[in-house]
């Protein structure tokens, strides 16, 4: 792993620069309904806009930071304040009428980069997107996603060794103990692939550890949020997995005398 490799990975596992979701798109959608609820158009032209719709304190898209209060995990974030009221890709389908101020700021910790008015988010989504816009946050992203794609593509199933890479690393960890000992999980399922193996899903193997993603496969070291690495594979839509703790994994290595995968079948073959 070069050091270019090694700084992206820092910004990843230690100051974790990962843009969950639909965040940003979301909060252009909410900006793009403001905007068009508060233009009337029955006015004549330089009428219409209603004196609200460029009003902060009513509205506004915030692009910053954002730590979960419990799990300490951080990543970049938009969402949209109007008002005491939060809005948030997150929390739209449990909250859709949106989070109290308190709550929201207690639970998420927010610390906003840029405020944005709803004209300048629809003006800024036509030049750059849905965001982020600012520089600091756009070249963090650049390079989380640069690092990403050599590390989505970086497991093709012909000649990987990571059954063996996983089952040894669990070994390593929890050999010594029993799996009250270990909370390590050793995992085997089917993922879809990405770059030349787009469209095709094959099975790979890694260890959860927590809400950490460990992948040890190849000679790398990828450790992403859980939530992140399941969405990267489509692991969650695919739902082909199977959980072994070390006890289990153990008999598993011990029957079958290899490292995997044991009960694994994917549509592939692969």
């Amino acid at each position: 792993m070069n050091l270019l490799q090694k700084y992206i990975r820092t910004l990843l596992t230690e100051k974790n620069v990962l843009a969950i979701g639909e965040c940003y798109p979301f909060a252009v959608e909410k900006a793009t309904a403001w905007f068009r609820d508060h233009i009337d158009r029955t006015k004549t032209r330089g009428k219409r806009a209603h004196p609200d719709i460029d009003n902060k304190d009513k509205f506004k898209v915030v692009h910053g930071r954002v730590t979960n209060k419990w799990s300490g995990e951080s990543y970049l974030h938009a969402w949209v304040e109007m008002g005491d009221t939060i809005f948030d890709d997150q929390t739209k389908r449990t909250k859709p009428d949106g989070l109290d101020r308190k709550t929201y700021y207690d639970h998420f910790q927010p610390e906003p980069i840029v405020e944005y008015t709803a004209e300048e988010v629809m003006v800024n989504c036509v030049q750059g997107g849905p965001g982020p816009w600012d520089e600091e946050s756009r070249e963090a992203m650049s390079q989380r996603d640069a690092w990403l794609h050599e590390a989505a593509t970086s497991g093709a199933p012909a000649g990987g060794d990571c059954y063996e890479a996983a089952g040894k690393y669990i070994m390593d960890k929890c050999q010594f103990g029993s799996s009250e000992d270990c909370n390590l999980t050793l995992v085997h399922g089917e993922v879809m692939g990405q770059g030349p193996l787009e469209g095709i899903t094959f099975g790979h193997a890694w260890v959860l550890s927590g809400g950490l993603a460990i992948d040890k496969s190849n000679g790398r070291n990828i450790e992403l949020p859980k939530q992140f690495y399941y969405a990267l594979g489509g692991i969650d839509n695919i739902g082909n997995v199977h959980e072994y703790d070390w006890d289990a994994a153990r008999d598993n290595i011990l029957t079958y005398q290899h490292w995997g995968p044991w009960d694994l079948e994917t549509e592939s073959g692969l």
